[in-house]
């Protein structure tokens, strides 16, 4: 009785041991262009120049990151191979079990009965069937044990979603947000004094004249010429212009960073 429960559990479990591998497969499904919110911004300014004044025109712009980030779906693929060697095992057993197992049953009607006399066999032709059917049973259970031994082995691949990750070496560095600068008060910085120099339009345009510079100012001798245009009332300046360009004016010598 231990012998077939022993049979009957390794049919309905399998018994070939299973070894596993796991890898992460990763396909990419879309990429698309992200800039990035600007961190900080800075100021710029056009001018025009002409012997009694500057027009300004400031805008202000930031510096943002445009990458490419990919959509990555991964998938956990899990390998399985049952022992090779246990699995040719039950095929086998269930190919001879089943043919010699079948083949006696059914051939057991020609078995000679025990008491024939001029017939010498061991068993009777009930005996023989019921052997036949034996080994006919224990190799259904050796090819079922192969069966789910196949099934066990059989790779799995589950979906653990998406993730989205940057490109390598596909970002840059690129000017964004870039807007006018209006109906604020522009002043003149010279030799760490404000100049209040006007209020930019709507459009972000300003006509500066020379004589807003104070003379006591230009008339020093070691006054190099310069003045950096800010953004902002003199207690409340929000920004340096940057980038500028050089403005000369030959009446005053100003020079506009």
């Amino acid at each position: 009785m231990n012998r077939v429960g022993l049979g009957l559990l390794i049919g309905a479990v399998g018994c070939a041991p299973i070894q596993s591998t796991t890898s992460s497969l990763e396909t990419v499904v879309s990429t698309e262009t992200v800039v990035t919110e600007p961190e900080s911004r800075f100021l710029t300014a056009k001018v025009d120049v002409s012997p009694a004044n500057a027009t300004l025109r400031v805008t202000q712009s930031g510096s943002c990151e445009e990458k490419q980030v990919e959509t990555v779906r991964v998938q956990k693929k899990t390998t399985r191979t049952a022992k090779r060697s246990v699995l040719l095992f039950e095929l086998a057993a269930a190919g001879l079990g089943i043919g010699l197992g079948a083949a006696v049953a059914i051939d057991s009607s020609s078995v000679p009965e025990q008491d024939d006399p001029l017939q010498s066999n061991p068993v009777s032709p009930e005996q023989a069937q019921a052997i036949g059917l034996v080994v006919l049973g224990l190799g259904v259970v050796a090819g079922r044990a192969a069966g789910l031994d196949l099934l066990r082995a059989k790779d799995k691949v589950a979906d653990e979603g998406t993730i989205k990750r940057d490109v390598d070496g596909a970002s840059k560095i690129i000017t964004c947000s870039e807007s006018v600068v209006a109906d604020e008060d522009v002043g003149l910085i010279v030799r760490g004094r404000y100049v209040p120099a006007g209020r930019l339009d709507a459009s972000g345009n300003l006509s500066v004249g020379w004589d807003v510079i104070p003379d006591e100012l230009i008339g020093m001798t070691d006054w190099p010429g310069q003045a950096t245009v800010a953004v902002g009332p003199a207690n409340e300046i929000q920004g340096i212009v940057e980038g500028g360009g050089k403005l000369t004016s030959e009446a005053v010598g100003l020079v506009l960073l």
